[in-house]
């Protein structure tokens, strides 16, 4: 079975994850997050990696 590491990212390592990800949303960027944020939201940049460090999925979650 394969494990991965979830790991937090910052916004600026989410900017350059996330075009490498396949099909981003762009509900998915930091600048969506900015939007979400001044209406009261908090982003956290989320990634799992696998056990050679790649970055295999991402996901911004919004928390109220």
């Amino acid at each position: 079975m394969k494990s991965f590491d979830l790991v937090e990212l910052s916004e600026n390592e989410w900017n350059g994850v996330i075009p490498l990800l396949p099909n981003p949303h762009f509900l998915q960027t930091s600048e969506w997050g900015g939007i979400k944020s001044a209406l009261g939201w908090c982003p956290t940049y989320l990634a799992w990696k696998s056990n050679t460090n790649t970055i295999v999925a991402g996901a911004m979650i919004l928390e109220k």
